[in-house]
């Protein structure tokens, strides 16, 4: 069994070999740092003359390491013996350098991305430059190289690029004015799939939906037809209310938005996102909205309000109807009144971002969208370009069409969504922050030296205190000094920078000699900013599942909004995301909004960042999805807001009150002495006081005394939910207090600042301590324990609610359209769902669902006092609330009687449906494989199908005449032969099997008339007879086979058919037979009638035959392994071992094997054990790192001898030894038995590996690769390189440490295959006995 499954393994190895070997991944590219002087300024803080001595400098130091690789080039030689094609380079530069020997040669190394004026500039060196000097005897050849090329100066050094191989970067790296060495990363690319609809993420893939469906049905909110489950709502229930007022109001009639134009293209209810009836200049009217307030009744909000609480110059006003609406979220409070229609309206300064550059790093942009179509009104004279494009391969400034269309991404085939995405929500003009910004794209590959390059771009092009830098991209990697020291020149410079904290759910803030360590977040000098929503319940925000957190991300955005979808051709359709890669140009796009209308400001990135946490709302974010265990987290609680953060309400038209309007304020608003309508939630302060002219007549009023008494009450009604400060953990009882909606509703409205206690507290703080120190943070600190808590009770009502009523629900809705034959997967499980819903247990869930799931004590406490609903409840199981509505649904008197008339229908045809299928299937056996058999074109067969085709209707026609001349035409093309000769198919199973199916009567009628045979089956018939063409669509209903198989069958099958008789003659046939049986004759055993006389050496001795490797492989394939004798059986006479041989391998498979007598299992063991011990010693041999071929060669040539594979076959292909390795699973680890058998298992494994590998080079370097892509996850233990200074000395130490258990035994850890692949190559495994083991153990101490 062993050699048979060894064997396999090495087919296996040899195909994945096939073609040209791959390249060494050792020879990779690496950041150099060229250290100038310590003392000296940024590169470009100095004079162009002292910028000329440092670019010779540097250009000298090039020089020096070009050398070193010319020097070492046959270090770069790849695994399949050549050298990298990289080095090709090197052949042109020596070429020119020899052409005079005379002369020193060297390089001028083109910097494409340097200042303008440098002499090594692509204009300079091609016109200006004088290769050499009169009185000089070296030479330049201006060259540009991909070996060694400059990345941009930073700081006091600067970074180069140089493609290295394992000798020249201990060499290179080790130079004096070398201070760093790094290996160029990749960065995870941010890709969206819009065609993966909540395509969940890793890192910084965002999520998309495609088809987002806006639900406004509650099942709580459900009518009477599902009043079973209809819970009592509290008009007050936030969940209720939020459900029901924050989606799209289709009445609403307000005209001075034109974003609403977009909703047909944006249909919600049809949930498809185009726009193609959107007119871009329709929306400006909606942007620049000034109305007069008192002569517009539609208008619901206050443009003097705004100006008086934001002080921007003017305001404009995008009115929106989708949803979800990523920016109306950045200009309103946090706890709207959530039993009044949500603003859904962007207000923003109208100097909206003008003058400010917003650089976005990202795939790359296309401006063909409605988008980015420039608009004077929106946008003014806001420019749209990609400035430049930084790859590998294709570094270069744009210009013309690519200024418009850019691609960074080119080589993964990647359409630059992202690009596209991040462009449009910072600057957009529908679905942007800041619309009159200019926005820049710069498009990368992602690698490290590509945002380099990025970086300098924009610190010689971006103007200081007007430049934002966003970023939506990460990645976990090591701590970078070049990235550290950029960062620092930007920020240095007055450039902005914001990067998003990433999608992985976890802490983003590791420190730099941290695991963990993420770019850019854990540098803390970029804005991080990290993903929200509106939270579920509408009480406040809630960071999203999937966002990074932390202290270091310093501001949480909207995660979800639209972008331009381009992909598909079209310039109006969008789609919807969710992810930090939303939430960093959001941000960004503040910034700018801020910046532009205070441009008497110099904002640097540490102002921006203080005065962006400043105009935030704070602790209005529910971590609820940041796990206990990562608390503390110190994640400030920090929401973005633009300066506006007044609540208006829809159809709230009510803004003035009094005076000559004679208006009421809307319920609990207060009607101010000026005649302003302003609600508690909008901060009224004093203003609502009696005493300071509050207009009791026209709205709410009161006094301090009676705010204090009012307030006094309604702590005294809620004493259960207060909690103390001080209080660090609560109770698994105080978590059901603070989660029931009492306290819920409580807790909301003192956030919200709806309690007259938000007013009441400004004059008695000490009676209202709990007032003044309540907030979201303090919340979620007592609260964080409550899901774990909770986690218990829900999974015990999930078991319930599965184990009783999972299969109640109806998951799949009835459509006449899948009661077809080609849908007989869905007919199955219409079926089934028709059976269930029927049932008593079913009726009487949907009936009275509630009762029947609280009945259960964990669904009821869930309900009590967890805060739960039913729907949530029913959630558990069933997330999609489509589903669970239409299945109560049922339960309406109609409904239900009209399911069960399509139920009555589906058992009906669905009996058809299934009888059909079963009988047509049959039909698959009669396909001929067209992988062995090209074609025969002399066998002119042209199938009787032809004439079938005039029984069906016109419309269900098989082929055209035009059609067949085409596939006509394509046939006589195909090669007239088979694919192997007469001999090979002889000996081919596929053939004699097709041969034994051909021949059937069964296929004859079928190839004759196809159609003719499947309507003679009666259920099919009547199918077709009641419309389902399907029946006869051989490609579906025949889905084992491929359209081409069932041409070339109906083609081919007499010819084939011939071939099969002049082959397989009989006599030759069962010649082949005989000696088949001949051959496994040994296996060929009886069912043993198991007595009291039968021993268990009698038991052994059958086990010992029928579990040897040839038996085995026998009774696995008895019809592969007698393929001559199948077709015998057939066709002429049956062969009884062929009849018996499943009957015969169950019966033994149940003694030997499954339930074994423990007499048995020991004598199985102590038999292996046995032949193991009688091997010869040199049948399997030891062997280490560093043996020499010659020795290897004798041991194998030993290992294959004749007379060794006596002994090992008797060992290891023995039915003892194939039985004793499964029994070992039984025993414990250090039972010596199982060691033992083990022990030589692999031991003989090894030396079949190591003899193979000594024949092939293939499956020596399979081995190799194994080994080496093992040891890359634990490349961070590997210090066979000391550190290059002290900053990577102290990050070394603490991969040291944290590789103590690997270093104790790397044996663990590593792939088995590095056993085989140490004898052939020296591949470095650093473990106790490493020379810097000690090196690093004295330097690096334990806590």
């Amino acid at each position: 069994m062993n050699n048979y499954f060894l064997l396999f393994k090495v087919i296996l190895i040899l195909n994945c070999f096939i073609g040209v070997y791959a390249e060494n991944t050792k020879n990779e590219k690496y950041m150099i740092a060229i250290l100038r002087k310590k003392s000296d300024n940024n590169y470009y803080d100095e004079s162009p003359t002292i910028q000329d001595k440092i670019d010779d400098f540097v250009n000298d130091k090039m020089n020096e390491i070009y050398n070193i690789i010319e020097e070492n080039k046959d270090s770069y030689i790849l695994s399949n013996g050549k050298q990298d094609e990289k080095l090709k380079e090197l052949d042109s530069v020596l070429l020119e350098k020899r052409s005079d020997l005379n002369i020193t040669k060297k390089i001028s190394f083109i910097n494409k991305f340097g200042r303008k004026n440098s002499k090594y500039s692509p204009d300079n060196l091609s016109s200006n430059y004088s290769k050499r000097s009169k009185d000089s005897m070296v030479e330049y050849i201006p060259f540009e190289s991909k070996l060694v090329n400059h990345i941009c100066p930073i700081k006091n050094f600067y970074a180069i690029s140089v493609y290295l191989s394992l000798k020249t970067k201990e060499i290179i790296c080790h130079l004096s004015h070398v201070i760093y060495c790094r290996k160029v990363e990749k960065i995870d690319i941010p890709v969206i799939d819009p065609q993966n609809e909540n395509n969940n993420s890793t890192n910084v893939t965002d999520i998309v939906d495609t088809i987002d469906t806006i639900n406004t049905t509650d099942i709580d909110d459900t009518t009477e037809a599902v009043d079973i489950i209809n819970d009592t709502v509290d008009t007050n229930d936030t969940t209720k209310a939020f459900d029901n007022n924050y989606t799209i109001d289709s009445t609403d009639t307000t005209e001075a938005v034109d974003i609403n134009d977009t909703t047909e293209a944006v249909d919600i209810n049809d949930n498809i996102y185009t726009t193609d009836t959107v007119d871009i200049n329709d929306t400006t009217e909606a942007v620049d909205i000034n109305d007069d307030n008192e002569n517009n009744s539609t208008i619901y909000y206050d443009i003097d309000a705004i100006k008086r609480e934001t002080n921007w110059s003017d305001v404009s006003v995008q009115e929106i109807s989708y949803n979800p609406n990523h920016l109306a979220l950045l200009s309103q409070g946090a706890f709207p009144n959530l039993n009044k229609s949500r603003d859904t309206n962007y207000y923003y300064p109208s100097t909206a971002g003008e003058g400010i550059d917003i650089y976005l790093i990202d795939s790359g942009l296309d401006t063909n969208h409605e988008d980015f179509y420039k608009n004077e009104k929106i946008n003014g004279n806001r420019t749209i370009t990609c400035d430049a494009i930084f790859t590998e391969d294709n570094s270069h400034y744009t210009s013309g069409e690519e200024k418009y269309k850019c691609n960074g991404v080119e080589s993964s085939n990647e359409f630059p969504n992202h690009g596209i995405l991040v462009s449009s929500l910072a600057g957009g003009n529908l679905y942007g922050v800041a619309k009159k910004a200019n926005i820049h794209m710069i498009a990368i590959d992602f690698t490290g030296d590509d945002a380099l390059r990025s970086f300098d771009y924009i610190l010689q092009h971006g103007k200081p205190h007007k430049t934002i830098i966003s970023m939506s991209f990460a990645s976990y990697q090591k701590y970078d000094p070049f990235m550290d020291a950029k960062l620092d020149e930007l920020i240095n410079n007055g450039i902005i920078i914001f990067s998003g904290a990433a999608n992985d759910g976890r802490n983003c803030c590791a420190h730099k000699n941290e695991d963990g360590f993420m770019l850019f977040s854990s540098y803390r000098k970029t804005i991080t900013v990290g993903a929200a929503t509106i939270n579920k319940n509408g009480n406040g925000y809630m960071k999203v599942d999937y966002s990074n957190f932390g202290d270091c991300v310093d501001i949480f955005a909207p995660c979800e909004g639209y972008f331009p979808y381009l992909e598909e051709g079209s310039t109006t359709d969008v789609r919807n995301i969710s992810g930090t890669s939303s939430s960093t140009p959001i941000a960004a796009g503040v910034a700018a909004l801020i910046m532009s209308e205070h441009p008497e400001i110099k904002f640097d990135n540490e102002l921006m960042r203080k005065t962006l946490i400043e105009m935030s709302v704070k602790n209005a974010i529910d971590f609820i999805t940041i796990p206990s265990y990562e608390y503390p987290h110190d994640t400030p609680n920090r929401f973005i807001n633009n300066g506006k953060k007044r609540i208006f309400y829809k159809n709230d038209f009510n803004i003035h009150c009094g005076g000559k309007t004679h208006r009421r304020c809307s319920d609990g608003e207060c009607c101010t002495k000026d005649g302003e309508c302003i609600s508690l939630e909008n901060h009224p302060g004093d203003q609502c006081f009696i005493e300071n002219g509050c207009q009791s007549e026209f709205g709410y009023c009161t006094s301090i005394e009676k705010s204090i008494e009012d307030c006094e009450n309604e702590l005294n009604e809620n004493n259960e939910c207060l909690i103390e400060s001080e209080e660090k953990d609560i109770s698994e009882d105080q978590c059901f207090i603070m989660n029931s909606s009492k306290c819920q509703k409580f807790y909301y409205n003192q956030l919200s600042d709806q309690s007259i206690c938000s007013i009441a507290k400004e004059y008695n703080n000490d009676k209202f301590k709990f007032i003044n120190n309540f907030n979201m943070k303090l919340l979620n600190e007592k609260m964080k324990n409550c899901p774990e808590y909770l986690m218990n009770y829900q999974n015990e009502c999930r078991d319930y609610i599965n184990e009783n009523y999972n299969e109640c629900f109806i998951r799949l809705p009835f459509n006449y359209d899948t009661l077809r034959l080609k849908y007989i997967y869905n007919v199955n499980v219409l079926i089934d769902q028709c059976n269930t819903i029927k049932t008593d247990k079913c009726m009487k869930f949907y009936k009275n669902a509630k009762e029947e799931i609280l009945n259960n004590s964990s669904c009821s406490n869930l309900y009590e006092n967890g805060g739960s609903n039913i729907l949530s409840i029913l959630q558990l199981i069933e997330e999609d609330e489509d589903v669970i509505n239409n299945t109560f649904n049922t339960i309406m008197e109609y409904e239900y009687d009209e399911y069960n008339k399509k139920c009555d229908l589906i058992f009906e045809k669905g009996s058809l449906i299934e009888n059909c299928y079963d009988e047509v299937y049959n039909y698959n056996n009669c396909i001929l494989e067209k992988d062995y058999y090209y074609g025969n074109d002399d066998n002119d067969n042209d199938n009787d199908n032809d004439d079938n085709d005039n029984d069906n209707d016109d419309n269900n026609a098989d082929n055209d005449d035009e059609e067949e001349e085409e596939e006509e035409e394509e046939e006589e093309e195909e090669e007239d032969t088979y694919r192997f000769t007469n001999d090979e198919l002889k000996q081919n199973y596929g053939f004699i099997e097709n041969c034994i199916y051909v021949k059937t009567d069964n296929c004859m009628k079928f190839y004759k008339n196809s159609t003719e045979a499947i309507l003679n089956i009666p259920s099919c018939s009547t199918l077709y007879e009641s419309g389902d063409k399907s029946v006869l669509d051989l490609t579906n209903i025949l889905n084992g086979n491929g359209e081409d198989n069932i041409k070339n069958t109906f083609k081919n099958y007499m010819g084939f058919k011939e071939k099969c008789d002049s082959l397989l003659e009989k006599d030759s046939m069962m010649e082949n037979c005989n000696k088949e049986l001949e051959e496994y004759k040994e296996c060929f055993l009886d069912t043993l009638t198991i007595t009291n006389t039968t021993t268990t050496n009698e038991i052994f001795e059958k086990c010992n035959i029928i579990y040897n490797d040839k038996c085995r492989e026998f009774y696995f394939a008895p019809d592969y392994r007698l393929k001559n004798c199948n077709y015998v059986h057939h066709q002429f006479k049956k062969i009884d071992i062929l009849e018996n041989a499943k009957e015969i391998i169950n019966f033994y498979d149940n003694i030997c094997e499954y339930n074994p007598s423990n007499e048995l299992k020991k004598k199985v063991k102590h038999n292996c054990i046995e032949r193991f011990l009688n091997l010869s010693d040199e049948c399997l041999f030891d062997y280490h790192p560093g043996m020499n071929n010659g020795e290897l060669v004798k041991k194998c040539e030993i290992f294959e001898s004749e007379e060794c594979e006596k002994f090992k076959s008797k060992a290891f292909d023995s039915g003892t030894c194939n039985l004793a390795n499964l029994f070992t699973e039984d025993y414990s680890d250090d039972n010596e038995e199982k060691k033992t058998i083990m022990r030589y298992q692999k031991l003989y494994s090894k030396n079949y590996g190591v003899c193979e590998s000594l024949r092939d080079d293939r499956v020596k370097q399979y081995y190799i690769d194994n080994c080496e892509y093992s040891l890359t996850e634990y490349e961070n233990c590997n210090l066979n390189e000391k550190p290059f200074n002290d900053d990577d000395l102290i990050y070394k130490c603490n991969q040291f440490l944290n590789c103590q258990e690997f270093y104790d035994n790397p044996s663990m850890y590593i792939d088995e295959d590095c056993d085989i692949a140490q004898v052939f190559k020296n591949i470095e495994i650093f473990d106790k006995s490493s020379e810097n083991y000690s090196f690093y153990k004295d330097r690096c101490h334990f806590n």
